[in-house]
């Protein structure tokens, strides 16, 4: 019996693996805020912006990076809700996060997951990166699912 119980557990959790930024179509520019963000401009004027809504990996083009290189920098996730987080899907470097450090790769070629067990049950998430190469920039998407009721 109590094998059988867990199995159900785990199983409960492996469900628990979706998009949080696509699973109720978030995308608001409101929901994700940073500490600060890089602008720029080429020879004919035109305006780049790194803004934090550009963090999302399915967002194409720039990333957010921020204006100044300091570990005082940060990139905030409001879910709207509580929402059980499993893990982090990133193609940068080291981040920080909740006490934990997060290997990435070392290029921004590859998408590096990391599993967070137990899950964070948690509405904002914060990301503090660490170390950086240059400048810090990064793309990242939280996974998970929304906390049934009586669950959390």
């Amino acid at each position: 019996m109590q094998n059988n119980s867990f199995g159900l557990s785990v199983c409960g959790l492996l469900g628990c693996n979706k998009s949080l930024s696509l699973e109720e179509g978030f995308l608001s520019k409101s929901q994700i805020t940073a500490s600060s963000y890089w602008e720029d401009s080429n020879e004919f004027g035109q305006l780049f912006q790194w803004s934090p809504d550009k963090a999302w990996l399915q967002v194409p083009g720039l990333a957010w990076a921020s204006n100044h290189s300091s570990n005082r920098e940060w990139l905030e996730i409001d879910l709207g809700e509580k929402k059980r987080i499993t893990g982090i899907l990133k193609p940068e470097q080291s981040v920080y996060v909740l006490l934990q450090i997060f290997q990435g790769n070392s290029n921004s070629g590859d998408v590096v997951r990391n599993n967070f067990i137990p899950p964070i049950v948690a509405r904002y998430v914060r990301i503090i990166p660490q170390t950086w190469n240059q400048r810090i920039a990064l793309k990242l998407e939280l996974m998970g699912c929304r906390i049934m009721q009586g669950m959390g």
